[in-house]
C-alpha cells in the first residue's frame, strides 16, 4: 500500500508542480506598484516553504530509514531465531536420546 501511495504523491507533484510554478513566476514578474508587496510577500512564502518542506521531506526519511532499519532487525533477530531452532532439533534429539540411553543403568 505505501508504494501505491508514494506513486500517488509523486504524480500529484508531477501535475500541479509546473502550474503552482508557472503562477509564481507570473506573479514575480509582474512589476507594477499596486501589487509589488503582495509579489513580495508571494516570494518570501515561496522560499520559507521551500526550506520547510525540505526539512520536512529530510525528516521524514530518517524515520523511514529508522523503522526500515528496526524492521529489518527484527526480521533477521526472528529469522536467526527460527534458523537456530531449526539447525539444533535434530541435535538435540540426538543429544537427548544419548543422555538417555547412556544413563539407564545396567
Amino acid at each position: 500500500m505505501p508504494r501505491r501511495r508514494a506513486a500517488h504523491d509523486v504524480a500529484q507533484i508531477a501535475a500541479w508542480g509546473p502550474f503552482v510554478a508557472a503562477q509564481r513566476l507570473m506573479r514575480l514578474a509582474d512589476t507594477s506598484p499596486a501589487k509589488r508587496r503582495r509579489n513580495q510577500a508571494e516570494a518570501i512564502r515561496m522560499t520559507s516553504e521551500k526550506s520547510f518542506a525540505l526539512a520536512q521531506a529530510c525528516w521524514s526519511l530518517g524515520w523511514a530509514a529508522l523503522k526500515t532499519n528496526l524492521d529489518l532487525f527484527s526480521a533477521l533477530a526472528n529469522g536467526s531465531a527460527r534458523m537456530t531452532s531449526a539447525m539444533s532439533k535434530p541435535v538435540r534429539r540426538r543429544v537427548v536420546a544419548n543422555a538417555s540411553r547412556l544413563g539407564k543403568r545396567r
